[in-house]
């Protein structure tokens, strides 16, 4: 490609994602590079700040339009702009929710504990047992007079390829499932990119020396520090030992036997987290 917005390869990542957006009109092109030319590349609270802007001064739009009964224009710029959290709620939108209305279905998304609203406002962490999430979601459906309860389909990508087939092997009223990936153990993914001398420090439980190498591992990488502290955030643990000990816990092995609803599992081209785990499961 021959234009960057950034050097940052994580800001070029979600620049290119919101831009990417346009296409489902969860985003105006114009806005995009406008909102990208005033931010700070590789400063985070640039990005923050500068899409926050955008979003505050779109929304007033919005809802002077709607206020004054003009409701096409309110809807065309009511806009969720990727904020650089990792999986904002709004990503679901054009992840299947618009194309899901598109089709005749209804669809509804949220965010669970560790995402979004439900950590930064609630202070709820991530949990294995995403049972206990899926189950108030589907009380909360089949008691709408919009809902069908015998076809509510639950789709998830990403880390949701482990909950989603989790939440079903023991949450009988799905219908069906989608996981996109297919994920196993969920801490494959961080246990890939540490030494053999780091594993061996983890298994034999000496968690104070695990956290102090990985500590200097980043100690003078500030990009590093600031994504690992953004991936720690919704463990709601300082400790990467501690994290790594948890999600132990976050394996299918043992559950997948009890899914009983079709289910589809997606193997995408060149899984960088979770590769070769779509067949396994």
């Amino acid at each position: 490609m021959s234009h960057r917005f950034f050097t940052d390869e994580g800001f070029e990542f979600l620049a290119l994602i919101a831009l990417g957006s346009a296409a489902y009109r969860l985003s105006e092109v114009g806005e995009v590079y406008a909102t990208a030319d005033r931010i700070t590349d590789g400063d985070g609270e640039s990005w923050f700040e500068e899409w926050m802007a955008t979003a505050t001064r779109v929304r007033r739009i919005a809802e002077d339009c709607e206020s004054r009964g003009d409701v096409v224009s309110a809807r065309d710029a009511l806009i969720i702009l990727n904020n650089g959290s990792d999986g904002p709620v709004s990503d679901m939108l054009f992840m299947g929710a618009v194309d899901a209305v598109a089709r005749g279905w209804n669809a509804i998304t949220f965010d669970g504990p560790g995402q979004g609203y439900a950590l930064y406002e609630q202070g709820m962490f991530f949990r294995y047992d995403w049972e206990k999430v899926i189950t108030p979601v589907v009380d909360f459906l089949v008691a709408r007079h919009d809902v069908d309860p015998e076809r509510i389909v639950l789709s998830g990508n990403s880390q949701g390829g482990y909950w989603v087939p989790r939440a079903v092997a023991f949450e009988k009223r799905i219908a069906a499932a989608v996981a996109d990936p297919g994920v196993v153990r969920v801490d494959t993914s961080w246990r890939s990119h540490l030494p053999p001398v780091m594993i061996q420090l983890l298994e034999s439980g000496d968690d104070a020396d695990f956290d102090s190498y990985f500590a200097q591992g980043v100690e003078n990488d500030p990009v590093a520090q600031t994504t690992l502290a953004k991936r720690k955030e919704p463990y709601g643990s300082d400790s990467m030992a501690a994290i790594m000990h948890e999600l132990e816990k976050w394996d299918l092995a043992d559950v997948a036997g009890q899914i009983t609803c079709p289910i589809l599992i997606t193997e995408p081209e060149d899984e960088q987290f979770w590769p070769g785990q779509s067949r396994q499961l």
